[in-house]
């Protein structure tokens, strides 16, 4: 289990995956290389973003997302896959993606949820082969994010 004291924060991960910490966000977890010929580690990474007082929704932050995403300095070749908010009421909305980045060609999914002016983002990165086989372990990290 990672621990962020500072943000009162606590995320359960697989032993076999590997956690880094001082980048960008809270923390980044990598899963496993599956032989030598793997060269991209499929990974998660939790952001919390201050939103400075500003009225954002869910919705307005993905939208502001793909924006910044179309204009292809981060990730070129962006395609929108799918987006949606959450039906229960939560204001909470994801993004699916996929895009080159550094020359690989990868898929994202990302949710983010807005409480108390904060954002709380998760992002899970595989390259297109692999994307299936990892969602649904990257979705019980995610789901076992807890935050104060």
């Amino acid at each position: 289990m990672f621990e962020d004291k500072v943000h009162g924060t606590t995320i359960q991960y697989p032993e076999d995956w590997t956690l880094k910490e001082g980048i960008a966000g809270i923390a980044a977890f990598l899963a496993p290389l599956e032989d030598a010929n793997d060269t991209f580690a499929e990974n998660i990474n939790f952001i919390i973003e201050d939103l400075g007082g500003q009225s954002v929704t869910a919705a307005d932050y993905i939208e502001f997302t793909k924006e910044q995403l179309s204009t292809g300095a981060l990730i070129q070749d962006f395609e929108l896959v799918e987006e949606g908010v959450d039906p229960e009421g939560s204001d909470a909305a994801y993004l699916a993606y996929s895009g080159t980045s550094g020359g690989q060609e990868l898929a994202w999914m990302q949710t983010v949820e807005i409480i108390d002016g904060k954002a709380y983002i998760v992002t899970f990165t595989a390259t297109p082969d692999s994307f299936d086989k990892y969602i649904d372990q990257a979705g019980e990290i995610a789901d076992s994010w807890t935050f104060r």
